[in-house]
């Protein structure tokens, strides 16, 4: 299994090795902050493709992996934790967040 700390990094590779062809990917996604501090993942989400999935983190932060491109890069800041996610069905590029103040927002994943 490979692990990727992301880190503060905004975008970047979600492995850095090609995985081998015909094989099951296992990969341990993890984000630390000053000091060492690991920041917990509260929420993910698979978008209908299954290529893409959203994850959400501790400190409200939103991040868009892509598997088929082997990218991530952090879409939108929120500065609050996230309880659910959820991609529009309708308009691919939308996604909900719901956060932990009780409110429901609508982001494009596009900026």
């Amino acid at each position: 299994m490979e692990v990727t700390d992301i880190g503060n990094k905004e975008e970047g590779k979600v492995w850095h090795r090609k995985p081998t062809q015909g094989k099951s990917v296992l990969a341990s996604l993890v984000r630390t902050a000053q000091q060492g501090k690991v920041v917990r993942f509260l929420h993910v989400t698979f978008d209908p493709t299954g290529d893409c999935f959203l994850a959400g983190d501790h400190h409200g932060n939103i991040y868009l992996f892509d598997i088929s491109r082997n990218r991530f890069r952090l879409v939108q800041k929120t500065g609050q934790a996230c309880t659910a996610l959820a991609f529009n069905l309708r308009r691919t590029t939308e996604f909900l967040v719901a956060l932990a103040d009780y409110t429901i927002r609508c982001f494009d994943k596009v900026r």
